[in-house]
């Protein structure tokens, strides 16, 4: 199911000045050696040769793209979380913290060719395997965040531009042989162009937290920020986490009062 965006709902949006996020270092970019040319509109400066994005940009970018994210949970839409492969140890338990609480599906241990463009074989065959008993472990690892999503997301966000994911579609591997297969395997590695390739085929808009070095092709809300400093992506993930439930419980508030007001 794939919402249409073009009438955004009038949500409330969880304020962050500069001073904030320049605390967090959310201004730091690459280092000019590897910087993206497509990236110039949003940057202030360089200095000691690293890319300072101007956070004026970044505020107005974060800002619409939780606008949409927004309009899409109210319309009880899901939203794809995606955070495959994070390279920095430091991420990864607060990552793991971040989804026992995230209300909507994701994907974090690596990204199988046509997890989107073959939803509809990939959901059967986790109905099939059952990921809340003892089935194959890697086909576990893979679709446990999205046993509950019956259709395609109605948006994506991308942790890390940047990172590298897990893209098996050129290994013809069936589900049935996920068992077997070893997914600590350099060769299992590919740029993550495959997963914007796939979101952009099923015409799914997609949210993208992007450094200075990443490339703005397959984004349709970029979001230009620090991508590795662990209290930035925390930030980011907080910031997140509070506008989603915010909506939730205005929500759920909204259908309190109506129920208040038919029983009188």
């Amino acid at each position: 199911m794939i919402m249409k965006h073009s009438k955004i709902v009038k949500v409330p949006i969880i304020s962050f000045t500069i001073n904030q996020l320049l605390k967090y270092g959310v201004h730091l970019g690459n280092s000019t050696i590897k910087w993206n040319p497509q990236l110039s509109a949003y940057l202030y400066c360089f200095r000691l040769n690293i890319c300072i994005f101007n956070l004026k940009h970044t505020i107005l970018l974060f800002r619409r793209a939780l606008l949409v994210l927004s309009a899409i949970i109210k319309q009880k839409g899901y939203v794809l979380f995606v955070a495959s492969n994070v390279q920095n140890k430091h991420l990864i338990p607060l990552l793991t913290n971040f989804l026992k609480v995230w209300p909507h599906p994701y994907i974090k241990h690596g990204w199988l060719g046509g997890t989107i463009t073959s939803w509809n074989k990939n959901y059967l065959a986790i109905k099939k395997y059952d990921l809340n008993k003892k089935s194959k472990k890697s086909l576990k690892l893979l679709f446990h965040g999205l046993s509950k999503m019956k259709y395609l997301p109605d948006a994506a966000i991308l942790l890390n531009v940047q990172e590298d994911t897990y893209n098996l579609s050129s290994k013809n591997i069936s589900l049935n042989d996920l068992g077997t297969t070893d997914f600590s395997s350099k060769n299992y590695f590919a740029k993550n162009v495959a997963i914007k390739n796939e979101l952009m085929k099923v015409k799914i808009p997609t949210v993208g937290f992007i450094n200075s070095a990443a490339s703005l092709n397959g984004i349709t809300y970029p979001i230009p920020v620090n991508t590795y400093y662990p209290s930035a992506i925390m930030l980011y993930l907080n910031i997140l986490l509070y506008t989603f439930k915010d909506v939730i419980s205005r929500q759920k508030l909204k259908k309190k009062k109506k129920l208040n007001l038919l029983l009188k």
